[in-house]
Formats: C-alpha cells, sequence, structure tokens
C-alpha cells in the first residue's frame, strides 16, 4: 500500500494534488482476468481511465483497495508493463523498477489480484 501511494504520489510530481485510499468489500460474479498475462480496458484518449486485471481472478468476495490519485496517468503502452520487473517511468537512479512487480507476486500467492 506504502508503494503504491509512493507511485502516487511521484505521479503528481510538484504540483498540488490528492491521493485517495479507499477499502470496500466487492463481488466479483464472473472469473476474470487471463492467466498468462494483461487484461487492458480504456486508456485510449488522455486523461482515460485504465483498467488493469493481471491475472486470472476466480468469482467470489473480496476486499478491494483503491489507490487514486489525480496525477498526469500514464499512456496504455506504459500501463501493459507496470508489472515487468525493472521497468520504470522515473529517472536513472530513483527508481528500481521492482515494486509493482513484487506486489503482483504477493497478491497472486495470496489468492488477490491486482
Amino acid at each position: 500500500l506504502v508503494n503504491l501511494c509512493l507511485n502516487a504520489d511521484h505521479a503528481i510530481g510538484v504540483r498540488t494534488g490528492h491521493i485517495h485510499v479507499t477499502l470496500d468489500r466487492t463481488h466479483i460474479a464472473v472469473p476474470c482476468g487471463d492467466e498468462n498475462g494483461i487484461a487492458v480496458s480504456g486508456g485510449n484518449n488522455t486523461g482515460d481511465t485504465v483498467t488493469l486485471i493481471n491475472g486470472y481472478i476466480p468469482a467470489g468476495d473480496y476486499a478491494r483497495i483503491r489507490v487514486e490519485d489525480d496525477g498526469e496517468g500514464m499512456t496504455r503502452d506504459t500501463a501493459v508493463r507496470i508489472f515487468e520487473p525493472f521497468f520504470t517511468t522515473r529517472d536513472v537512479g530513483s527508481g528500481t523498477g521492482l515494486g509493482l512487480a513484487a506486489l503482483q507476486g504477493i497478491m497472486q500467492d495470496g489468492g488477490g489480484g491486482i
């Protein structure tokens, strides 16, 4: 969670912005995602919401944590790469690109998704 908030802070940059963290319950009625990759929707235009489902998420009840910011957003091309180990949008020396890759592994090992 801290890593996601730090990423949100980085996305906002030097300007004033907001980071919203919410926790709620959700029910997934139909399994979604793909065991072999990332499903992406949206993000075709600047400012669009990009929804990623990384891995397979079976139907069921889940706790959902959302981390949202009002940073500049990311392109669809960037979005599909964010879970690749060592991929980063930061300057050299400012990030290893391992945070989201590690989080993905932890979530999947626990039977969840991101």
